[in-house]
């Protein structure tokens, strides 16, 4: 009896399939990018609270990762690479760019020390610098004594808002953003007609909502009082808090908002206007507050007014205002120590 021959057969494709694929496994990995399409850049000075473009990115699948390596190239030259640890998952750049549009490329090392192919991002820098108005007093002059080396207008810096006027003129620079008309109410004191603040109020859509005045006797102590002998009415101005030291606090809360910016006069508002000159706040001045303050149900008054709300206003007939305010400012408090509360129709 003659025996069959027995074929040997082996996997081999098998196993040469399973080699390649982790030789490719090895020498490559899956790399997700994650970036912000539009980074700030502020300033050259490379502080802690600049918004320096940093990228991250993960590996998903196998991970035979030993290595990274990073680079930043313009697109009138390629950047170097920068060698990263293996645990790294992002990177922030240590250096100063210019406004413009970069590329960012990342490579991983394998196990055999083989580069993978690049995985790369596009970034939009803008590099805001600071915008510094023509105002005297936003800076330092000469004759001031400033307080712990502080300039005038310290608070502004503070909030960063020259960083803010700074981005604003280079997006509408760029053509990337319009601006539209805001309306701000100050809720408070009522206004006078500085010379720094009046370019931006509008007193017509002003009111006084102080109902009560000292021709009226109030059964109540002789703060909360108008002063105008008129109650309320279509006339904002500030007849004064305080009988020979009045704090016109109005008029100092709109000129933090509302001060004529980059006029070469006095000091800066929040609001600046483009670089053609025109500006798109307009000031409301509401008065609520009188002798010494003020009552909560003038208050609300004037919070209704400003806001367009007719339903909510009592002991008020005259048409609202043509505009009503997109924000309301309410810099008010009370210290009950120095000023018993008075309860009043909306306490």
């Amino acid at each position: 009896m003659s025996r069959t021959p027995r074929l040997s057969v082996r996997p081999f494709g098998l196993r040469i399939s399973f080699i390649l694929t982790a030789a490719l496994a090895a020498s490559s990995c899956n790399i997700i990018f994650s970036v912000s399409p539009e980074l700030w850049i502020v300033e050259s000075g490379l502080e802690e609270r600049e918004a320096r473009p940093k990228v991250a990115w993960n590996v998903v699948g196998l991970n035979f990762v030993q290595g990274f390596r990073i680079a930043v190239h313009t697109q009138e030259a390629t950047g170097a690479w920068s060698d990263l640890d293996r645990e790294q998952r992002e990177y922030r750049v240590d250096s100063f760019l210019f406004t413009g549009t970069y590329t960012v490329q990342l490579q991983s090392r394998s196990t055999a020390g083989i580069w993978s192919n690049a995985s790369s991002v596009e970034v939009v820098v803008f590099a805001v610098e600071p915008f510094t108005p023509t105002d005297p007093l936003f800076g330092e002059p000469a004759n001031y004594d400033p307080f712990d080396g502080d300039p005038v207008q310290w608070n502004l810096d503070e909030i960063q808002i020259p960083r803010m006027w700074g981005l604003i003129r280079e997006l509408e620079g760029l053509g990337l953003i319009e601006r539209e008309e805001v309306v701000v109410a100050v809720v408070d004191t009522g206004y006078t007609e500085h010379p720094d603040v009046v370019d931006l109020m509008d007193t017509t859509i002003g009111y006084d909502f102080i109902s009560l005045d000292t021709n009226l006797e109030p059964p109540v102590p002789p703060w909360y009082w108008a002063q105008d002998g008129d109650g309320i009415d279509p006339v904002a101005r500030d007849e004064g808090d305080n009988p020979g030291d009045n704090s016109w606090h109005g008029t100092g809360v709109a000129s933090v908002i509302s001060a004529t910016t980059n006029n070469s006069l006095g000091i800066s508002g929040i609001a600046l206007p483009d670089a053609s000159g025109q500006h798109y706040l307009t000031h409301m001045p509401v008065r609520v507050l009188g002798v010494d303050g003020g009552t909560t149900f003038d208050i609300g008054q004037g919070i209704a007014y400003a806001s367009g709300l007719p339903q909510h206003l009592q002991d008020y007939s005259d048409p609202l205002p043509q505009k009503s305010a997109q924000i309301i400012n309410l810099s008010l408090g009370v210290s009950v120590s120095a000023f018993p509360l008075f309860s009043d129709p909306a306490s």
